[in-house]
This record gives structure tokens, C-alpha cells and sequence, in this order.
């Protein structure tokens, strides 16, 4: 029996076991590696732009609202200046010598060359 054992263990280089290694499957695991960085670098800019919309989305409608109020503010101001003009001329005033009213053409026009160009940028719907 020892004879038996003695020849089990005895084998020649050629018949030792070996762990083999590809060279394919080291190159496949850099790949599966590059791979995955690439979906990392694609996920977080992708990530980044949605973030970046929504942003811009936010913006756009806060805008769309602001010129709504400026809208108001400007339709506001016209007739309270139409108020004080026919109150003040019933009165045989002339309303150009309150300041409050000469102030109304100035807001007025300030506003609107704000909403002029708020006007012209896209609408988000």
C-alpha cells in the first residue's frame, strides 16, 4: 500500500498540477473595469444635467410669474395714475406737481424694460 501512495505523489513536471492564466481574461477585467468607471463618469454628469434642468425649469417658471406681477404692478400703477389725475383736476390741481404721480411713468417704464426681455426668453411647459 505505501508502494501505491509513493507513486500517487511522485509526478513529473509535466504532469504537476499548474493554475493557468489567460491573458484574455486580464484584458476582459480591464475592460469590465473601464466599463464601469465609464458608467460612473456617465451616471453622475447625467445626474448633474437633470439637477441642472430642474434648476433651469425652477428659474423659468419663477420668471413667467414675476412677469405675470410686473404685469399687475403695471396694470396697478396706469389706474391709480388715472385716479389721481381725474381726482386731482376736479380739484383744478395739476397732478404733475405731485411727485408720487410724476414717479408713476418712471416705475412704469422701468418695469417694462425688464419685462421686455423676460418677455422674449422661452416659455417651460
Amino acid at each position: 500500500m505505501q508502494n501505491i501512495l509513493n507513486k500517487l505523489h511522485k509526478f513529473t513536471s509535466s504532469q504537476e498540477p499548474r493554475k493557468v492564466e489567460l491573458s484574455i481574461i486580464g484584458d476582459l477585467q480591464k475592460a469590465l473595469d473601464q466599463n464601469l468607471n465609464i458608467r460612473k463618469k456617465m451616471d453622475s454628469q447625467m445626474n448633474a444635467a437633470v439637477s441642472a434642468l430642474y434648476a433651469y425649469e425652477n428659474i423659468f417658471e419663477q420668471i413667467q410669474k414675476d412677469i405675470t406681477y410686473g404685469e399687475e404692478s403695471i396694470g396697478t400703477l396706469e389706474t391709480f395714475k388715472l385716479r389721481i389725475k381725474n381726482e386731482v383736476e376736479k380739484l383744478g390741481l395739476d397732478p404733475n406737481e405731485i411727485q408720487e404721480y410724476k414717479e408713476i411713468d418712471k416705475a412704469i417704464n422701468a418695469t417694462k424694460s425688464i419685462l421686455t426681455p423676460m418677455n422674449n426668453l422661452p416659455n417651460v411647459d
